[in-house]
């Protein structure tokens, strides 16, 4: 890779500036929050907190329109552009088209409608204290788009898969209960009182109890099938896989065979006897955390921060610019345990630092019942931080944001995304990282769990597994039976996403094997992180020209 990356030609650069400019200006929500994968992260966005994105399907309509003549000017561009960023941009644009266009989110996902909104509020509620009157209208003009949101999804949606009924309506009950906290909340603070503010929450915690009606009233197909076309589809030209649906399968299928028989090996090891679910099942969290785990995993992310900074084959984010923090109430019911979310970029005033959100669960640790609960959600809690934080996606994010060119600092791939969180929790065994037979136990099974997850993701998108297949599959890795329900539902919401987890570690792991060496690991991860998120045959092609010397 050369030392100074290939900048974009004044042609490519113009395009992507079109590009992410009018999905700043139409969809600010979504180009701000990486809940929406499929969008490009534009900083510019915060430019118009003052309104919320447009989902009429005659606007969304013609933004797809617009893509498409965009992608076509691309082609047009020819060979000359850089492959790199040429292809991030090509992915990004197909991303876009597929899921608005192909798979039409805002027909089929109810869900679409309530996180824009309350992400939207979100949002504008994260501005300073110190800004109460900028605050103050943000948040009105949020406020007043939540009806109006809401009233396009009654409108528009139809073939609405029951899985994504079911998590919606969970979805909008935690966002009315979200609604009330913030408005007792804000009485308590005076940069956010007024009789305005309190008719406009009355009016969206209406426009949320008609949005509920109208759910209840849905009835869609019992399962998630796209069928095998549609799959492809997102697989490929959604996510950037080339490999095929038979292709992912069958590294998904050896995966699964290597990481039973690695768990089975370290059972035994750990006790002769031993069967890898007892053990898993027996691991128990530290005393304190069932009063406070929030503070078992800020005390994680601290030693994680402490042990690669000491290693030096990482190039480390600023100390301090990572917060640990609940996950908010309205994404509860569709997020995992933990989650992470990046700030729109390095000098945003509003966000400098990343926020790891994590369920908390806190009224769990007063019985027995209850603290094994816990113990279910938290036992992980070492490779959740990895993953999350650093040396995972904060880390990635943080490479990304300091990227100069537009396009590298805009795009992401959910491929490299999730599968250099991965690598970074294998990261953690192989460095040394406190060291423990149990603990390298649980990542072991998440890398199974990940790959089963996968397979289910495939499956029930194709028609080939039941929802109720799919719980039994997780019910047989050790997850309680309404958690291993909640995991497949999850799973139907985002199609093809699952797959990016293993599918992406070895990806990671292909080009460790054939540049390091000659690399050290140290460059090995360098390059990588510089070079934004770039396919991985563009970033195989620049590590063997670095390796032999013309970088």
């Amino acid at each position: 890779m050369a030392k100074t990356l290939p900048k974009p030609s004044p042609g490519l650069l113009a395009l992507a500036e079109e590009y992410f400019s009018l999905l700043a200006r139409s969809l600010p929500v979504c180009c701000l929050s990486d809940e929406f994968h499929f969008m490009p992260r534009v900083e510019t966005a915060r430019l118009s907190l003052d309104r919320a994105d447009c989902l009429e399907r005659g606007f969304l309509e013609g933004l797809c329109a617009q893509v498409r003549a965009w992608r076509a000017r691309l082609e047009r561009l020819g060979e000359a552009e850089d492959p790199g960023l040429a292809g991030l941009l090509r992915r990004s644009m197909d991303a876009f088209r597929v899921h608005w266009e192909s798979l039409a989110l805002w027909k089929r996902d109810p869900g679409l409608y309530l996180k824009v909104a309350f992400i939207g509020l979100d949002q504008a509620l994260s501005r300073p204290p110190g800004d109460g009157g900028e605050r103050w209208g943000l948040y009105l003009a949020r406020l007043e788009a939540v009806p109006r949101l809401l009233s396009w999804g009654i409108d528009q949606l139809e073939d609405v898969p029951q899985p994504a009924r079911e998590a919606a309506l969970d979805m909008a009950h935690s966002a009315r209960a979200f609604l009330a906290r913030v408005g007792q909340e804000r009485t308590r603070g005076p940069e956010l009182s007024g009789k305005e503010l309190g008719k406009w929450e009355q009016r969206a915690s209406e426009a949320l109890g008609r949005f509920q009606d109208f759910l209840r009233g849905l009835r869609g197909p019992e399962g998630p099938c796209l069928g095998t076309g549609m799959f492809e589809e997102v697989l490929g030209r959604g996510y950037g896989w080339r490999g095929g649906v038979g292709e992912a399968l069958a590294i998904l299928g050896r995966e699964v065979l290597e990481k039973e028989r690695e768990l089975a090996q370290l059972a035994r090891e750990i006790r002769p006897d031993g069967e890898w679910r007892s053990i898993y099942n027996r691991i128990r969290l530290p005393e304190k955390a069932y009063r406070e785990p929030l503070s078992l995993y800020r005390e994680e992310v601290q030693r994680l921060d402490t042990f690669f900074r000491g290693r030096n084959l990482l190039p480390m984010p600023p100390k301090g610019s990572v917060r640990v923090e609940p996950t908010p109430s309205y994404l509860e019911p569709i997020r995992a345990t933990a989650s992470y979310s990046a700030p729109p970029s390095p000098e945003d005033r509003v966000s400098a630092a990343g926020r790891f959100f994590v369920q908390v669960f806190g009224a769990e640790a007063s019985s027995e019942e209850g603290r094994r609960r816990l113990d279910s959600a938290h036992r992980e809690y070492r490779y959740l931080a990895a993953h999350e934080t650093c040396p995972g996606h904060h880390l990635l994010d943080w490479a990304r944001l300091g990227q100069q060119d537009p396009i590298r600092r805009r795009v992401e791939s959910a491929l490299f995304y999730e599968g250099w969180a991965c690598y970074a929790e294998q990261l953690v065994d192989e460095l040394g990282y406190r060291p423990d037979p149990a603990q390298r136990l649980i990542r072991i099974k998440r890398d199974l769990w990940r790959a089963v997850r996968g397979e289910l993701d495939a499956g029930l998108h194709v028609g080939a597994v039941s929802l109720e297949q799919g719980a039994e599959r997780l019910e047989g890795l050790g997850y309680e039976p309404r958690d291993a329900a909640k995991q497949v539902r999850r799973i139907t919401l985002t199609p093809g996403y699952q797959l990016c987890y293993t599918l992406g570690k070895r990806g990671f792991l292909d080009l460790r094997h054939r540049h390091v060496p000659p690399l050290s690991l140290g460059d090995f991860h360098a390059r990588v992180l510089g070079a934004g998120q770039v396919p991985f045959d563009c970033l195989d092609r620049a590590l063997a020209d670095s390796a032999s010397g013309e970088g």
